[in-house]
């Protein structure tokens, strides 16, 4: 004779495996939803917006470098770019062999060195 209590937990382990993979499931769909949301605010140039939709793609699909990458490229836009190499550098640790990444980041690096020379008042 089985032990109900036994198959209860089985089942119950079962069941929780089954929320935790429909939960990843579901939030992918919803992460490239807001991709997809923010790619449309990108082309009306509400930037505003699209940074927030690609803001929320990353939290619910933190393995996506496309969510990293997009949102870097908004942060480069309006010139975070420490802000911005954050991003890319997630977005290459997920995706090492991304060319457009990593072409991003040496950009960003590039300008953020040159935003910290000019501030140093050294440049006038």
């Amino acid at each position: 004779m089985v032990d109900p209590y036994l198959f209860k937990e089985a089942f119950e382990g079962t069941y929780d495996t089954w929320l935790q993979w429909g939960a990843k499931v579901g939030s992918k769909k919803q992460a490239r939803q807001h991709l997809a949301r923010g790619e449309e605010f990108v082309k009306q140039q509400p930037y505003a917006e699209a940074e927030v939709e690609f803001g929320a793609a990353r939290r619910l699909d933190p393995h996506s470098p496309r969510a990293f990458f997009r949102l870097g490229t908004m942060l480069a836009n309006r010139g975070d770019w420490y802000g911005a190499m954050e991003e890319f550098e997630e977005a290459l640790r997920l995706d090492p062999g991304n060319g457009a990444v990593r072409d991003a980041y040496d950009e960003a690096a590039r300008e953020a060195s040159r935003s910290r020379f000019r501030s140093s008042g050294f440049w006038r």
